[in-house]
C-alpha cells in the first residue's frame, strides 16, 4: 500500500490583517491562536470565525513589560485545558497565560537581556 499525497492549490484564508504572525497553535476545539507580533498579542480565531479575540496581551496592541504586556511574541503553545505559554521575545521571558486571565505570569527568563 503506497499513500499518494497531493498538494491542494486552492487556499482559504482563515485569518487576515495580522500584523506580523510568527507563531500558531491549535486547542482541542480546532481554534486557531496566532502571535501577533507586529501588535504584541495572541489572537484566538474559532473553528469559522472570520474575526479574532484577544487572549494574551493588550487588545490595541500596546507593548510592555508588566503582566498584562507582550512585546514581539514569537511562539505559543496552547495546552489542554487551553491556558497559553508564550515565547515574549523582546521581554526575554516565556509567560504562562491560564484560560480566562487577564495577564501572564513569568515562568522562565528575567525580562531583561543578558
Amino acid at each position: 500500500f503506497t499513500a499518494i499525497l497531493r498538494w491542494n492549490t486552492t487556499g482559504v484564508t482563515v485569518a487576515n490583517q495580522l500584523y506580523s504572525p510568527n507563531g500558531l497553535a491549535f486547542d482541542w476545539s480546532q481554534a486557531l491562536y496566532i502571535a501577533e507580533s507586529g501588535k504584541n498579542r495572541v489572537q484566538r480565531y474559532l473553528r469559522g470565525a472570520s474575526n479574532g479575540t484577544t487572549v494574551c496581551g493588550q487588545m490595541n496592541g500596546t507593548s510592555g513589560t508588566d503582566a498584562s504586556q507582550l512585546n514581539y511574541p514569537r511562539k505559543i503553545l496552547v495546552t489542554s485545558n487551553r491556558s497559553i505559554y508564550v515565547a515574549d521575545w523582546q521581554n526575554h521571558r516565556v509567560q504562562l497565560w491560564p484560560v480566562g486571565s487577564s495577564s501572564g505570569i513569568t515562568i522562565a527568563g528575567t525580562g531583561k537581556h543578558n
